[in-house]
C-alpha cells in the first residue's frame, strides 16, 4: 500500500513536474509576447509623436496656407480694381480720341474754307492790282492833260492881259 502510494505519489511528482515545465515554458512564451507587445507599444507611441508633429506641422503649414490666401484674395481684388480703372482710363482716351477726330476734321474744312477764301482773295488782289495799274496809267494822263491845259491857260491869261492892256490903250487914244 504504502508502495503504491509512493508510486502514486512519484507520478503525480512527475505530473506536477511537467506541468510546472509546461507552465514555465508558457510564462517564457507570454514574457517573450510581452516584450515584443512592449515594443510594438514604443514603436507606436513613436508613430503618434510623429504623426502628432506631422500634424502639427501641417496645421501650420495650413495656416501659412490660409495667410497666403487671404494675402492673394487681397492682391486679385487690388488687381480687379486697378485692371476697371485701366478700362475707365482706356474708355477716356478713346471718347478723348474721338473728340479730337471730330475737332481734327472741323479744322480741316475750316482750313479748306480759308484756303477757298485766300485763293479768292488772292485772286480779288490781283484784279484789283489791275485795276489800281489802270487807274494810275489814267492818273498820269490825266494829270499830264492837266499840265497841258495849265499852260494853255496860263497863255490864255498872258494874252487876256496883254488884250485888256491894248483895250486900255485904244480908250485911252480915243
Amino acid at each position: 500500500e504504502f508502495k503504491a502510494h509512493a508510486s502514486q505519489s512519484d507520478e503525480q511528482q512527475e505530473a506536477l513536474l511537467e506541468s510546472k515545465k509546461a507552465l514555465s515554458l508558457e510564462l517564457t512564451s507570454l514574457e517573450a509576447e510581452h516584450k515584443h507587445v512592449q515594443a510594438r507599444n514604443a514603436e507606436l507611441e513613436s508613430l503618434v509623436d510623429q504623426t502628432n508633429d506631422e500634424k502639427a506641422a501641417l496645421e501650420s503649414q495650413l495656416e501659412t496656407i490660409s495667410s497666403e490666401k487671404e494675402d492673394l484674395a487681397a492682391q486679385l481684388d487690388m488687381a480687379r480694381q486697378d485692371r476697371r480703372k485701366v478700362v475707365l482710363q482706356k474708355e477716356d482716351i478713346e471718347h478723348n480720341h474721338l473728340e479730337v477726330c471730330v475737332e481734327r476734321d472741323a479744322l480741316r474744312e475750316e482750313r479748306d474754307d480759308l484756303s477757298s477764301q485766300l485763293q479768292m482773295s488772292s485772286a480779288e488782289c490781283t484784279t484789283l492790282q489791275e485795276q489800281l495799274s489802270t487807274s494810275q496809267s489814267v492818273v498820269v494822263s490825266l494829270t499830264s492833260e492837266r499840265d497841258q491845259l495849265s499852260g494853255q491857260l496860263s497863255a490864255a491869261s498872258e494874252a487876256q492881259g496883254e488884250s485888256s492892256a491894248e483895250l486900255q490903250e485904244l480908250q485911252q487914244m480915243r
